[in-house]
């Protein structure tokens, strides 16, 4: 099943919209929803900066919830922010900026720690409307983390 909304806000009460956020969920199981389906949502954010009526800075997130062993709950989320922005107005993207995250619950009791964490992000310094290579730098944050084993059932 895919669901979608979307709403706009008008952040400074001049009646203009100055931001349009949409929202599209879907099971990744074509067939419905079932114990074990992943579950993938993409969140847009559009923000016009300096109030031309065009979108400056636009936010995508997409965030997978990943039922690893089929037992219905949530063992991973993939999370990846791609958010580009035109810092002048003039149309051309100056800025991208990408974070890509993995979560686990390691102790499986449902709070989800970092487990990697990556980070690129690329500035036009030239102003050429081109993100070179020489413009980009790219981070990973590792954390070392301790996963404690799935409680084993009890036996009958």
């Amino acid at each position: 099943m895919d669901a979608q909304g979307s709403h706009d806000e008008d952040l400074d009460s001049d009646g203009q919209i100055d931001a349009t956020i949409s929202v599209t969920s879907r099971q990744t199981h074509h067939e419905g929803a079932h114990p074990g389906d992943d579950l993938e949502v993409t969140t847009v954010e559009e923000v016009d900066l300096d109030g031309d009526g065009h979108a400056d800075l636009v936010a995508t997130t997409v965030t997978t919830y990943l039922d690893l062993d089929g037992d219905g709950e949530i063992d991973e989320i993939h999370e990846t922010t791609t958010t580009r922005t035109d810092v002048d107005g003039d149309g051309v993207v100056d800025i991208v900026d990408i974070v890509a995250t993995t979560s686990r619950d390691l102790h499986h009791d449902g709070h989800f720690e970092v487990v990697d964490q990556w980070e690129a992000t690329g500035v036009d310094l030239d102003g050429d409307g081109t993100i070179d290579a020489d413009e980009i730098v790219v981070d990973h944050v590792s954390a070392h983390t301790h996963e404690d084993p799935p409680e084993a059932d009890p036996e009958p």
